[in-house]
């Protein structure tokens, strides 16, 4: 093989490489920079269970398809939630509009499970707007959607 031959095979290798990186580093900048969710209410229905009233909420993240997949895998390499050690990456939590946490999920297996966020509460609990909180752990990035109203969807 020839110098020149030689040369031209590892700079063609070293672009190669070069491009992975930057691709790779693409990559991460646009999961750093993930939208606001946008939070919809699409069911509100008052049920009994054992006796008790309560209120069912289901939610929707309406851009769910815009946060990859990625950000749903197991991480166990991370805290785990409760006595799930295979918990995913990122969580989500849903808080009342007093900041107080009503219910949280942190083993949602894809984005499209944004879609099944749901909770309940006892009937006539004052609850007037609600908002939620998705927390990428591995990025350990936060971001919050704004308040919705729940009162009919």
């Amino acid at each position: 093989m020839s110098r020149k031959t030689f040369f031209a095979r590892h700079i063609t290798i070293i672009c190669l490489l070069s491009a992975l990186f930057v691709f790779a580093d693409t990559q991460l900048t646009a999961q750093e920079q993930l939208p606001r969710p946008v939070l919809v209410l699409t069911e509100k229905k008052d049920y009994e269970s054992n006796g008790k009233e309560k209120t069912l909420y289901r939610l929707d993240v309406e851009n769910k398809a815009d946060f990859p997949a990625e950000m749903f895998e197991p991480a166990p390499d991370l805290p785990p939630c409760g006595r799930n050690a295979n918990s995913s990456r990122t969580w989500v939590n849903i808080y009342g509009e007093n900041g107080k946490q009503i219910y949280g999920f942190c083993a949602l297996k894809s984005p499209d499970e944004l879609s099944t966020l749901a909770f309940t509460v006892p009937r006539g609990t004052a609850l007037d707007k609600i908002y939620i909180i998705i927390i990428d752990r591995k990025l350990k990035k936060k971001i919050k959607s704004k308040s919705i109203s729940v009162d009919e969807p």
